[in-house]
């Protein structure tokens, strides 16, 4: 309170609060003691009048602190101008930590002047650690001291190697696979040698158990055990390439299949069990008759599981409702037929040679086969009477197995253009399945 303020009013004046930075206005006065409070200026004034105004500190004021000092207790404090407030003033700490070749101190920076002075100081010097390591048979021993504040070290005490005593042997004997050996062992630190080596026995198979038999569709399994060791191995039988005429002869259901030693007799069998071909009749499988193209395509479909097909059918003479109806779209939809003509299928038409042998070829395609370019067995003196559009797929089916030659007198012609029988194509489809399709 008090600390008067001198303001001068002129006539005619109106009284107003006064104001002042980081002060309270407490009224006016006409004396300087503050001890005569006015409110107002009267109307008799004529000349001008000298009022005090009084203050009081305003409590909520912005300090105005001067420069730093160093107080009572060493450190630096600052002091309001305005209203005589002691602030300590705050210090930033950087330690230095002690090293193995000087000490370690601590510095105290005045954040408002920037003075500072350093404390705490820590002796530096090495702080050594020792690990021993004990002599072997071939290494001496010695003591590393590693200083744990630099990584610094170095290595003394040195201790002589010790000597190997080899009294622990242990022979292994041979396996069927594995060598025999000795191994000399150090009882002392476990180090060894190897040696007296002895070549491996070989396994010693039994005769075997067939796990299952071949037939004329799948091959065989034999199984045989090692009398030593008690391992097995298993060996692939081929598939029969005979019949015998038994009780299990598919072709015995049939008056006209020929006998188990004609060549197409195993063929026959095989799409018989197979479920590719079936009989004319209830009594007949008409080995002679010719194959058309909807008989062989529909073979191929049996093959491939009867899958679905959405496509439409694209032949005018293929009805929707035939046997081979489906087959017929399914083998045009993969790529596999094409028409003899446009929109035209001819599914009665009696399949060719080669005909066939481009079927197969497509199929196989079909079906992702890694087809590698095929020459023809032996120079057939009708090769020139192969159709353009299937010298590719004779080629290949020829160098498979698949189409060989006929006889024709003294010769062995390819015979392209000739008609292919059910018996043919059934001796023909064996040998795909088995020489084509499951290599």
């Amino acid at each position: 309170s008090g600390n008067p303020t001198e303001y001068v009013y002129g006539v005619g004046a109106t009284l107003a609060d006064a104001t002042r930075e980081n002060y309270l206005f407490e009224g006016w006065y006409t004396d300087a003691a503050l001890t005569q409070r006015i409110t107002e200026i009267g109307t008799e004034q004529t000349g001008d009048l000298i009022l005090f105004a009084k203050w009081s500190l305003d409590p909520n004021h912005t300090h105005a602190y001067g420069a730093c000092r160093v107080g009572e207790n060493g450190l630096h404090e600052r002091v309001c101008e305005i209203c005589g407030k002691v602030e300590a003033s705050t210090y930033t700490t950087a330690i230095t930590k002690p090293t193995c070749t000087s000490s370690g101190y601590t510095i105290h920076t005045c954040d408002v002047c920037g003075y500072s002075f350093t404390d705490t100081f820590v002796e530096g010097g090495h702080i050594w650690t020792q690990v021993k390591t004990d002599p072997t048979h071939t290494e001496m021993g010695f003591t590393t001291y590693t200083c744990s504040r630099c990584s610094e070290s170095y290595v003394s005490d040195y201790v002589a190697p010790v000597a190997h005593s080899f009294d622990k042997v242990t022979v292994t004997k041979p396996t069927c696979t594995e060598i025999g050996y000795t191994t000399h062992t150090c009882e002392s630190c476990d180090y060894s040698y190897i040696d007296t080596y002895v070549a491996p026995t070989g396994h010693d198979w039994d005769d075997g158990k067939v796990a299952s038999a071949p037939t004329l569709t799948e091959t065989g399994i034999l199984v045989q055990t090692c009398r030593s060791c008690g391992e097995t191995k298993e060996t692939v039988i081929p598939m029969l390439t005979s019949c015998d005429g038994g009780k299990g002869c598919p072709g015995k259901a049939y008056i006209d299949v020929p006998a188990e030693g004609h060549w197409a007799h195993v063929g026959i069998d095989f799409v018989l069990k197979t479920g590719l071909f079936y009989g004319t009749s209830e009594n007949y499988f008409s080995p002679d008759s010719p194959m058309t193209r909807a008989m062989l395509v529909t073979v191929l479909y049996r093959m491939e599981g009867r899958p679905e097909t959405q496509a439409e059918n694209p032949f005018d003479d293929v009805p929707d409702d035939k046997w081979y109806t489906d087959a017929v779209i399914w083998a045009a939809e993969n790529g596999i037929v094409v028409g003899v003509m446009e929109n035209i299928f001819n599914p009665d038409g009696k399949i060719t040679r080669e005909q066939l042998a481009t079927i197969l070829y497509s199929y196989s395609k079909f079906k992702g086969l890694n087809l590698k370019e095929g020459d023809y067995s032996e120079d057939y003196p009708d090769i020139d009477k192969v159709s353009p559009y299937a010298v590719e797929a004779m080629r290949w089916a020829n160098a498979q197995g698949l189409i060989n030659g006929v006889g024709s007198g003294e010769n062995v012609i390819l015979a392209p253009k000739n008609n292919a029988t059910r018996a043919q194509v059934a001796t023909i489809l064996m040998r795909y399945v088995q020489n084509v399709l499951t290599k």
